[in-house]
């Protein structure tokens, strides 16, 4: 949760996301990024859609992970779990509406990325907020800058990652707890 505080840390590993901890939501979500939209329109043959994180080598890819554009389903499933349009169209519950801010660096091609899953979070009830931050910024280590990636003090956030071994082990480590940035390991 990038606003909870524990121990003076925003986006501690302790806390949990008020929506993100809901797999439904995670999973409405899913379904509002037009993937195939985005690589035909923006990326054109240099970004291939797909639903894993890793993709090469082939042995490594998963063939269980399917991804399909269906705003429907979305509104289905938030319905489901319980979040419900307010007076104003957002949807709330318990007090908290599906309200995210979404980060990324300066960048054409992601601001337009950007802007395509807002307008389909829209039509589910979900308020994306857009934040561009300068690429110095967003990319730097500088544990006194609020605005970096490595902080993520945002709901969602977008960036480029690149496998430079041919074994993922080490490129899926960043997902490990300890990789979490903290005091701890600033």
């Amino acid at each position: 949760d990038p606003v909870t505080e524990v121990d003076g840390e925003r986006s501690h590993i302790n806390t949990k996301h008020f929506a993100f901890s809901d797999p439904q939501v995670r999973a409405a979500m899913a379904l509002l990024c037009d993937r195939q939209g985005i690589q035909e329109f923006i990326y054109g043959r240099t970004g291939i859609a797909t639903a894993n994180f890793v993709n090469f080598p082939v042995r490594f890819r998963s063939s269980n992970n399917k991804f399909e554009f269906h705003i429907d389903k979305a509104n289905q499933l938030l319905d489901a779990a319980g979040w419900r349009r307010g007076s104003d169209g957002i949807r709330e519950k318990g007090g908290r509406k599906l309200k995210f801010l979404y980060q990324t660096s300066i960048n054409t091609t992601r601001q337009k990325a950007q802007q395509i899953i807002k307008q389909a979070c829209q039509k589910a009830g979900i308020e994306l907020e857009l934040k561009a931050v300068t690429g110095s910024v967003f990319f730097s280590s500088d544990v006194a800058n609020p605005d970096t990636y490595g902080k993520f003090y945002a709901d969602m956030q977008m960036y480029t990652t690149t496998m430079t071994q041919p074994d993922p082990e080490r490129f899926m480590d960043q997902f490990l707890s300890k990789e979490v940035s903290s005091k701890a390991n600033k």
